[in-house]
C-alpha cells in the first residue's frame, strides 16, 4: 500500500509539472509588444509629442519604464514614462523637441502579477521637409513714397512653434524685427535707397542661408519739401485787385492821349503826301 501511495504521488506531481509546462499560468507570462508609436524603423516628417507602446497584457508599475535617446546618448523623453492607470496595457512617455536624426527607444516591461521581464529596443528617424521663405513684397526696385513699408512673405514647412523659429527682418543690414507671422509694416523709413532682407532662424541664433530673400527699395524726398524751397530771383506778379485804382485811371488817360496824338499825326502826314 505504501508503494502504491508513493506511485500515485509521483504520477500527480509529474502531471502538475506537465500541465504548467503546456499551459503556463500568468506568473510565467512574458509581455509582448503589440504596437508602437512612433513605429520601429519609421521615418517621421513631423515631430511626435510622445512615445506610446501597447502590450498584450497588463503591466506592473514597478520596474516598467521607457526612454528615448539620440545617437549621442542624449535623452529626449521628459522622464515621465508611466503605465496608464485606465489602460494598463499601455506604456508612454512625453517627448521634448527632437532635432533631426536617429533615435533609439528602450523599454523594460513587467507583466502585472508576474516576475518575467521584457527588455526591448528599436529605432526611428526624424527627417523634416526643407523650409522655404519668399518675400512677395516689397519687390526689387519698388518705390514707397510715404516711407511706410508693407512686407508680405510666403512660407512653406515652417512651424514657428518648432525649434524656436523666427523670421529675421533686416533693413540696411540692421536687425529691426523678428517675425512669427507672414506680414509686417515698417513706418518712418528715411528718404533714400534701402536694402531689405529676411531670413529664417533655426533653434536660437542659427540662420538658414537657403531661406534668405532680399530686395532694394527707394523712398523719395517728400513733395512738400520742393514747395517750401524759395526760388532765387522770383518775385510774385501783382494781381489786378492789388493795384491802386488812381494809377489805373491815369495809365488809361495817358494811353488814350497817346492814341489821339498818334492818330492826328498820321492823318496830317497823309494829307501832305496827297497834296
Amino acid at each position: 500500500m505504501r508503494h502504491r501511495a508513493a506511485l500515485w504521488q509521483t504520477i500527480i506531481l509529474v502531471g502538475l509539472l506537465a500541465s504548467l509546462l503546456v499551459h503556463p499560468g500568468p506568473v510565467f507570462a512574458l509581455p509582448v509588444l503589440v504596437s508602437a508609436s512612433p513605429e520601429p524603423d519609421s521615418v517621421l516628417t513631423t515631430l511626435p509629442s510622445e512615445v506610446r507602446l501597447t502590450f498584450d497584457r497588463a503591466l506592473a508599475d514597478g520596474g516598467t519604464w521607457v526612454s528615448v535617446i539620440n545617437e549621442n546618448g542624449e535623452r529626449f523623453d521628459l522622464l515621465d514614462g508611466h503605465v496608464h492607470p485606465d489602460n494598463r496595457f499601455v506604456l508612454s512617455a512625453s517627448l521634448g523637441v527632437l532635432p533631426e536624426g536617429l533615435y533609439r527607444v528602450r523599454y523594460h516591461a513587467i507583466s502585472l502579477g508576474g516576475s518575467t521581464v521584457l527588455d526591448g529596443r528599436y529605432t526611428f528617424t526624424i527627417d523634416l521637409p526643407e523650409p522655404s521663405l519668399v518675400m512677395l513684397t516689397p519687390i526689387d526696385g519698388s518705390v514707397w513714397p510715404d516711407g511706410r513699408l508693407e512686407i508680405t512673405l510666403q512660407t512653406e514647412n515652417i512651424d514657428f512653434g518648432v525649434y524656436n523659429r523666427r523670421i529675421r527682418l533686416y533693413i540696411d543690414d540692421r536687425l529691426v524685427d523678428e517675425l512669427v507671422t507672414e506680414t509686417a509694416t515698417i513706418e518712418g523709413l528715411e528718404p533714400g535707397v534701402h536694402r531689405v532682407r529676411v531670413v529664417l532662424t533655426h533653434f536660437e541664433n542659427e540662420e538658414l542661408p537657403d531661406t534668405s530673400s532680399m530686395a532694394y527699395i527707394s523712398v523719395p524726398q517728400p513733395s512738400s519739401a520742393l514747395a517750401d524751397t524759395p526760388l532765387a530771383g522770383f518775385s510774385p506778379i501783382p494781381q489786378l485787385a492789388d493795384l491802386d485804382q488812381r494809377g489805373i485811371t491815369t495809365a488809361t488817360l495817358v494811353l488814350l492821349g497817346l492814341g489821339i496824338v498818334l492818330g492826328w499825326a498820321i492823318n496830317r502826314f497823309s494829307k501832305r503826301a496827297g497834296g
